[in-house]
C-alpha cells in the first residue's frame, strides 16, 4: 500500500447544498485540518484555555470554535445577500455562518471529513 494515496491536500473547494438538499451554485473553498492555519487555530485555543484560570466558557468556546472555521475558510464563489455579492472576508465569513447556521455546519462537517482533502 502507497501511503502518497492518502496525504491530504491543504484545500478544497466545497459545494454547498441548501437545507433542503438542493445544490446551489455556491462553492466555498476550504483548508484541512491537518492545514498549518486549521492547527494553529487549535493550538492558540489550547493556549488560551491553558492560560484561563478558570477555564473558558462555552460561549467562548462556542466562539473560538467558529473562529476555527471562518480562519479556514479562504475563499468562495457566487456568495450573495440581499442580492449584493459578498466578498470572502473573515468579518462577512463569521456574518454569514451565524445568520446561516446550515452553512457553518456544512463548513464543520467539510472540513472534519480528511477524504474531502484527498488528492484524486
Amino acid at each position: 500500500m502507497n501511503l502518497n494515496e492518502f496525504k491530504t491536500q491543504e484545500d478544497s473547494w466545497m459545494e454547498l447544498y441548501a437545507p433542503d438538499g438542493t445544490k446551489t451554485d455556491i462553492r466555498i473553498q476550504l483548508v484541512s485540518r491537518d492545514s498549518t492555519t486549521y492547527q494553529g487555530r487549535i493550538r492558540k485555543l489550547a493556549e488560551k484555555n491553558r492560560k484561563a484560570t478558570r477555564g473558558m466558557s462555552i460561549t467562548d468556546i462556542e466562539k473560538e470554535s467558529m473562529n476555527i472555521y471562518v480562519a479556514c475558510t479562504v475563499g468562495w464563489e457566487n456568495m450573495q445577500e440581499n442580492e449584493k455579492d459578498v466578498k470572502c472576508e473573515s468579518d462577512n465569513v463569521q456574518h454569514i455562518y451565524e445568520a446561516y447556521p446550515w452553512i457553518y455546519e456544512n463548513v464543520r462537517e467539510f472540513i472534519d471529513d480528511r477524504a474531502n482533502f484527498l488528492a484524486n
